[in-house]
């Protein structure tokens, strides 16, 4: 399992306001509009903005390796390319500016 290829991981606009699964740190995202998204082959990459704010995903992945697919998520040190959490932020600002029923509560 053990590969060196590198990951981009890529700001994602969605519309479906859920939680979702953070490969880095086994939690979860916020409801929110923009994720940031990658895949390793057929398997989805998620990173939650907590972990993006963080800006240390290898230290990250190593420590929640330990309690789910330890092997997979130690594959994962070293190959993760995210955007910058001020890079999300930036862009979820753009994209709730340009929803305003998101903002009126619909």
């Amino acid at each position: 399992m053990k590969t060196k290829k590198i990951i981009m991981v890529e700001l994602v606009e969605t519309n479906v306001f859920s939680r979702w699964h953070c490969t880095v740190c086994d939690g979860c995202t916020n409801p929110v509009s923009v994720l940031a998204e990658g895949k390793d082959g057929k398997r989805a990459i998620r990173v939650c903005e907590q972990c993006l704010e963080a800006a240390e995903i290898d230290k990250r992945l190593t420590a929640a390796a330990h309690e789910r697919h330890a092997a997979y998520l130690r594959s994962l040190v070293g190959r993760l390319r995210v955007p910058t959490y001020a890079e999300w932020k930036a862009r979820i600002e753009k994209v709730e500016a340009s929803r305003p029923w998101r903002l009126a509560g619909c």
